[in-house]
């Protein structure tokens, strides 16, 4: 039977800092935007060379996390307008070169992010949906023109009629 080792927690750069050393302004401010990015508590402690725990109690803080909340929508912000910038610098010129592809797609990364930041959901679209999904209503669009199509037909077969009957009577009379 093997005998169960206790490994040990890999070695981070926290060594630096005292325990129960405060937070500077410039080590909260830091953490806010890395909070707001998206960064897990232990991610910004290794980041900042503090205790997750300490990093977490920090951030709960009265006022942080609005803080966070604000910064977190300035970041979103910032990715739509920059979405909207990489679709506004491609012209028609661009949409036959290769960077074109990577503007569309940064402009897709962006607004995607944007609505990430914003708590709202990114769609998936499947594309094979969508040509089924056209396929299917120019089908119908087709089928309804054909129903139009003879409805008139039969209409202008009636009126034509009509008139003959009104006119027939009139014109054996002469």
């Amino acid at each position: 039977m093997k005998k169960r080792v206790k490994q040990k927690p890999i070695a981070s750069s926290r060594s630096d800092v005292a325990k129960g050393t405060p937070f500077t302004l410039q080590e909260i401010e830091r953490a806010k935007v890395l909070s707001a990015m998206g960064k897990s508590f232990r991610q910004i402690g290794l980041e900042l060379g503090r205790n997750d725990k300490t990093v977490a109690k920090e951030l709960r803080r009265p006022g942080v996390e609005e803080e966070v909340i604000r910064i977190k929508g300035e970041l979103a912000q910032n990715f739509e307008d920059l979405a909207q910038r990489f679709v506004c610098s491609i012209s028609d010129a661009d949409i036959l070169k290769e960077s074109a592809y990577r503007r569309t797609l940064s402009a897709g990364i962006a607004t995607d992010k944007a609505r990430l930041l914003k708590g709202e959901a990114t769609a998936i679209f499947d594309v094979g949906e969508a040509t089924i999904g056209i396929a299917q209503l120019d089908a119908k669009y087709k089928a309804v023109c054909a129903g139009l199509k003879t409805l008139l037909q039969q209409n202008s077969e009636r009126l034509a009629e009509k008139a003959l009957m009104e006119a027939g009577p009139d014109e054996e009379e002469e």
